[in-house]
Order: structure tokens, then C-alpha cells, then sequence
């Protein structure tokens, strides 16, 4: 009997304790920490004790905080909306020939395409960019549509059969040419950024198809680095760097 009043007496200190560290202003945490018991018990003890009033200018910065963020979001908006507008009125301006659409999707390629090997191989997680790139070869070059293969590269989180479909509309291509689905490893308990549909590669087997493709880029690339602003300063009398015309007003 006697050692159990001992440790009912000892209990009651840590609670007292408790109480008292309370009433000075410390936080559940602190109180937790100093006295190396669980923060759920701390509660419990002290949970009648009025807050300690310090913390209320801690609420009110914490409210402040959350409606300054929501103004950031707001200016963001307004931010991404101005812009969007003026993108919107330049590129309308802009005619969109044979030769910038061969010269947008070569550019595509040298930055997303696969460079070695005979296979032309696009890959990405951007739906809207693989649609692009899909559209553009097709209104640029003559293929022969049954040869185009998909690969697609999935986590555990992507439903096989609804994400081929998917993948399936976006390009244009039937499920029948899509190869062995891959799963890419990823631990179920580790926090990464989750994609819509994977990695999707579209691929068509044609060296020669896929070098004028690179090659488009690479000399295209070039031209426009002849055209560079020390090469105009130089050329300035005359208004043609290397082939490339200088226009009235141009900063170039």
C-alpha cells in the first residue's frame, strides 16, 4: 500500500507540475519536452486552464499570415492573367507557316527527343506536349501511321487501362500499338509530386526520318547564333548578318 501512495503522490506532482508550467505561459510542447511525458496527457491535465494570453498574438499573426498568403494568391492571378493577355496579343500576330512548324517541333526534339540510336523517340509527362509534337509530325512529314509505337512508363498510383486510353486519345494512336506496359519503381512511403499519366514515349523506327529531325534543329540552331547581337554590331552598315535580315527599328 505504501508504494502505491507513493506513486499516486508522484503522479500527482508531474500533474501539479504540470499545471504550474501551464499558468507560466508554456506551450503543450514545452511542457511536454520539460517534463518527458506526452503531449496528449499534458492536455488533458491542463486542458481547464485559461489560454495563456501571450498566444493570442500568436493567433492573430497566424490569421494575418493566412490572409496575406491569399492576397499573394490573388496577385498571382492578377499577375499570370496580365501576362497571359499580352502572350496572347503577340502570338496573334504571329503567321504560323510550314517552315515554324518544322522549326518548333525540331526544337522539341533536340530539347525532349532521344538523340542516339535509329529511333525517333519523344518523351514526356506533358500531355499537351506530346499532342503537340504528335500533331506537328504528322502535318510535317509523311508516316506511315501503323508504324508509331507507345511506350508508357507508369507508378503504382496509375490505373493501366484507364491511363492507356488516355494516353491512346491524346495521340491518336490505337491501344493495339502500345508496347509492354513498365512500372517504375517508387516506394509507397516516400513523398514525391504525382503526374496525370507517367512518362509516355511515342517512338518511330526511321533513321532517316529522325536525323533530318535532329538536323533541322542543330542547323536551324546555328543560324540563329550567326545572327547573334555581336554579329549584328558588326555588320550594322550593311543590314544582312549571314544570310539573316536585319528588320527597320530592330534591337538585333
Amino acid at each position: 500500500m505504501v508504494k502505491g501512495a507513493k506513486k499516486i503522490i508522484r503522479l500527482g506532482g508531474v500533474q501539479k507540475d504540470a499545471v504550474s508550467l501551464r499558468q507560466s505561459g508554456l506551450s503543450l510542447g514545452d511542457i511536454s519536452k520539460r517534463l518527458m511525458i506526452p503531449k496528449s496527457t499534458v492536455f488533458g491535465w491542463v486542458r481547464s486552464i485559461p489560454f495563456p494570453e501571450k498566444y493570442y498574438g500568436y493567433n492573430w499573426a497566424r490569421t494575418i499570415q493566412q490572409k496575406g498568403a491569399e492576397r499573394l494568391k490573388e496577385l498571382k492571378r492578377d499577375r499570370q492573367r496580365e501576362i497571359f493577355e499580352e502572350v496572347e496579343k503577340e502570338v496573334s500576330q504571329i503567321c504560323v507557316s510550314s517552315q515554324m512548324e518544322k522549326a518548333v517541333l525540331s526544337m522539341l526534339y533536340w530539347a525532349e527527343g532521344g538523340k542516339t540510336g535509329g529511333t525517333l523517340q519523344f518523351s514526356n509527362t506533358d500531355p499537351r506536349l506530346m499532342k503537340l509534337f504528335v500533331l506537328l509530325l504528322r502535318r510535317n512529314y509523311q508516316i506511315d501511321e501503323k508504324r508509331l509505337r507507345v511506350q508508357l512508363h507508369l507508378h503504382y498510383y496509375h490505373p493501366i487501362r484507364k491511363t492507356r486510353t488516355f494516353w491512346s486519345e491524346i495521340l491518336g494512336v490505337p491501344e493495339s500499338q502500345f508496347n509492354k506496359i513498365a512500372r517504375k519503381p517508387r516506394s509507397r512511403g516516400k513523398r514525391f509530386r504525382k503526374n496525370i499519366g507517367g512518362i509516355c514515349a511515342l517512338r518511330y523506327n526511321e533513321l532517316r526520318l529522325k536525323e533530318k529531325v535532329v538536323q533541322f534543329g542543330y542547323v536551324l540552331g546555328e543560324k540563329i547564333i550567326n545572327c547573334s547581337l555581336s554579329s549584328t554590331d558588326r555588320a550594322s552598315t550593311s543590314g544582312v548578318v549571314d544570310g539573316c535580315s536585319i528588320h527597320p527599328g530592330s534591337t538585333e
